[in-house]
Parts: C-alpha cells; structure tokens; sequence
C-alpha cells in the first residue's frame, strides 16, 4: 500500500502542472485543445467531467497501437498513429501537448528527435514527463541499477524476471526503453523549462514544460 500510495502522490503533484497550463490555456483561448501521446483515459480522471465542460476540454489520445479505453466522456478521442509522424495534423492543431513517461519508449535517438518535433509543433504548450536516467532504480522493470548494467547482464536479468527463453525477444524488451538524462531531456527540448521531482533527495523524473 505504501508503494502505491507514493506512486498516487508523485501523480497527484505532477497533475498540479498540468492543470496549471490548461488553465492557462483556457484563459487565453476559451477552450483546451489537449493532445496526450501515448496516454490512457483513466490518467485524465484527476479531471472532472465538469471541468472539461467548464473549460471547453477536448481530449486527443494517440497510441502506436490500438488500445482498448472504458470511456463515457465524448471530449475524449483515440486515434491509433505513430507520435513521431503526426502529419496528419497541422501546425499548433492543439493548445496543449501531454506526454507522460512515454519518451523513453519510442526507440531510437533519431526516433526521439522527431517525437521531439512533432511535440514542439503541435501546440504552443507542452507538457513532457520522463523518469531520470540517473534515478538508481529502473521504474520500467523495478530492478535497482538495472539502467547502468551493460547490455548482457540487462538481458539476462529480463530474461530471468519474466521467464523469457527466446534471447532475441529478452532483447526486443531491453531496447523497447531508452532512459534519458536531463542534458539529452535539454537537447530535445531545448525552449522548455525543466522542472524536477524528487524522491528523498535524488531527482526521480524530469518535466519538460514549456508554457
């Protein structure tokens, strides 16, 4: 229970930014255009049904591949596209980009620049969380150091934690998450402020936001 109630608490105050910029957003445009990639509907109940009414919300979800979403709110939208080609969209299409811990998943470096891209285009304001490269234990698989091992032993532990035989898959599963550091999180998003969340005393995860 005291895992889960500190994972509820870091989301809880991470949430305060980001009604901070809907907020924002509905002050200077009189609606929220919201774009989450990679997101989920149940993230979006810290948001009351009321409040996307009030503040003219319109929720955009986009996942690389078909997710399936119990959901009664008709503000909210899913669209199955690959968040580092957003052609179909236009220029500042949205108010507001999300992307929570999504980042770290999309692949390569040239993978995350065009993500990158795409976020920076897409709305004026943007929110980009991630956890920390230097963070000593990896959120993705709760193994401490696991990030900072060489590859072998990475794959090994994976292929032990979740009983994968196959070599090749074990090792799909390690490059499927590529944790950044703050200097490459500055690199890609270079007209953000980056604020930190800390556990104890270590910075946990990062928030590119730029406002």
């Amino acid at each position: 229970m005291g895992a889960a109630q500190s994972i509820s608490s870091f989301r809880v105050k991470r949430f305060a930014y980001i009604h901070e910029l809907i907020e924002s957003c509905f002050k200077r445009h009189g609606r929220v255009r919201i774009v989450d990639l990679g997101g989920t509907c149940q993230y979006w109940s810290l948001l009351s049904a009321a409040e996307f009414t009030e503040m003219n919300i319109e929720l955009t979800i986009i996942n690389i591949t078909e997710v399936a979403h119990q959901n009664t709110n008709d503000r909210i939208e899913f669209i199955t596209a690959d968040a580092c080609e957003l052609s179909r969209y236009s220029d500042n299409s949205f108010e507001l980009v999300h992307s929570n811990s999504v980042i770290e998943h999309v692949g390569t470096w040239e993978r995350m620049q065009a993500f990158a891209a795409e976020v920076r285009r897409l709305a004026p304001v943007y929110y980009i969380q991630t956890p920390n490269f230097w963070f000593p234990l990896e959120p993705h698989h709760n193994i401490p150091f696991f990030h900072w091992l060489p590859l072998y032993s990475q794959v090994w532990l994976l292929q032990q934690k979740y009983g994968i035989q196959d070599y090749a898959a074990a090792l799909q599963r390690y490059e499927g998450t590529r944790m950044l550091s703050k200097r490459a999180l500055c690199s890609l998003f270079p007209d953000s402020a980056i604020q930190e969340e800390k556990f104890l005393f270590l910075t946990k995860s990062f928030m590119a936001i730029r406002s």
